[in-house]
């Protein structure tokens, strides 16, 4: 099977520790990539018409962004990772220094290795349909949804071409994603994948190798999105789906890979990273009552945006779509 994915590389801020990273693209593992001669002759000529979106970090974790060009057309894939140490009583805690980096660089040669990053391979790819899961120490036995129907794990397979993971049943979609199994710097030799996406405040089940229960729930509220600022002023908040979540028991971590697609066109200005998280507070000189409230229709929103299934771009990703009026603090 030959698989298009045509991406180019942008400039992004890193998160906490404000870095410019650079991002590439990886072809799938076990695919060819070429340029589809359809596209081919258009970007240079749409990138010169409107400048590219800036991309700005307000959430405390890393980021970064690229511009994919595939059937979905052109777009940004923003990029976060957070991480989370694991308590004695099996509570959550954000971690600021020592979390795991995101990819800092544009050498691809060791994107299919695991190293302090994870995989390159898997930030590099621009879109995920799905979360994929990944244990060291302990084994995922299912997942909790916080409402619906329980998530169907489906095992992935191991190619032994490059050592990534992809599904192989019977379900298996056209075309399916793989993904290098890594939890930090180690590779894992078992991995899942859901149908759909891991919500926020879904809970993982897991056993350690001593066979003892573990409930992995990120701490509530967890909302990341990107709010999108278009040039015609419109002010969209769009939703970061987690595409691979990593548990190491003994390390006591927990790493999720957020991302957010949004098509080039209408034309943006900038792209702002932001989270709902437990340790929120009011802007200056904001009542409490005026925050909650603002809090409150925004995890609404959020809530109501239906995931992209066949191909990238978010459909709240919408500048003509009306948000609820009281999300927007002030007019700026």
């Amino acid at each position: 099977m030959i698989t298009y994915r045509t991406c180019r590389c942008v400039g992004a801020i890193a998160g906490l520790a404000a870095m410019l990273a650079v991002a590439a693209c990886a072809p799938a593992p076990g695919t060819t990539t070429r340029p589809d001669p359809v596209q081919e002759a258009q970007p240079a000529i749409a990138a010169a018409e409107v400048p590219l979106a800036e991309l700005i970090v307000h959430a405390p974790f890393p980021s970064f962004m690229m511009t994919a060009n595939d059937q979905a057309g052109d777009y940004y894939s923003v990029v976060s990772k957070v991480t989370w140490s694991i308590a004695a009583d099996g509570s959550l805690r954000l971690i600021g220094d020592g979390a795991e980096p995101v990819i800092g660089g544009n050498d691809e040669t060791g994107d299919f290795d695991c190293g302090t990053h994870g995989g390159g391979f898997n930030q590099r790819t621009a879109w995920f349909p799905s979360t994929a899961l990944f244990v060291h120490g302990g084994t995922l036995l299912g997942v909790s949804p916080a409402q619906g129907p329980k998530p169907v794990l489906r095992t992935l397979s191991v190619e032994p071409e490059d050592g990534s993971m992809i599904y192989r049943g019977d379900s298996a979609r056209t075309p399916e994603y793989s993904y290098i199994p890594c939890v930090g710097a180690t590779r894992v030799d078992r991995g899942h994948r859901l149908d759909g996406y891991l919500a926020g405040n879904d809970r993982l089940l897991l056993q350690d190798a001593a066979g003892r229960a573990m409930t992995i729930a990120l701490p509530q509220p967890f909302a990341p999105f990107v709010l999108a600022r278009y040039r015609d002023g419109a002010l969209i908040p769009v939703p970061m789906r987690i595409v691979v979540a990593g548990v190491d028991v003994p390390a006591r971590r927990v790493v999720v890979q957020l991302q957010a697609t949004l098509g080039q066109s209408p034309a943006i200005r900038v792209l702002e990273v932001r989270a709902v998280l437990p340790d929120g507070a009011p802007g200056e000189g904001e009542a409490l009552a005026r925050y909650a409230e603002r809090t409150r229709a925004l995890l609404a929103d959020l809530a109501q945006c239906r995931a992209p299934v066949e191909q990238a771009i978010e459909p709240c990703a919408d500048p003509t779509r009306a948000p609820d009026p009281l999300i927007i603090a002030s007019p700026d």
